[in-house]
């Protein structure tokens, strides 16, 4: 599966946390596609649960593995 993604937040925050010395770790989804027929709220309606999920997984395996302290 192929897929372009633009993340112009969380470069602008890791960028900011670069030059005040701070760690930064970025942790997004996606929820809605572009691509696909389906109207975006109802994407949203429909992957909203995973997505929060996939993230709330995400973060504890990070907070896990002390990357995170």
């Amino acid at each position: 599966v192929g897929a372009d993604l633009a993340d112009m937040e969380g470069a602008a925050i890791a960028w900011m946390a670069s030059l005040h010395g701070l760690p930064y770790y970025g942790l997004k989804s996606v929820i809605d596609l572009m691509d696909l027929p389906h109207k975006t709220g109802e994407q949203f309606h429909n992957n909203f649960d995973r997505v929060v999920a996939v993230l709330t997984e995400g973060a504890l395996r990070l907070l896990a593995d002390g990357a995170i302290a």
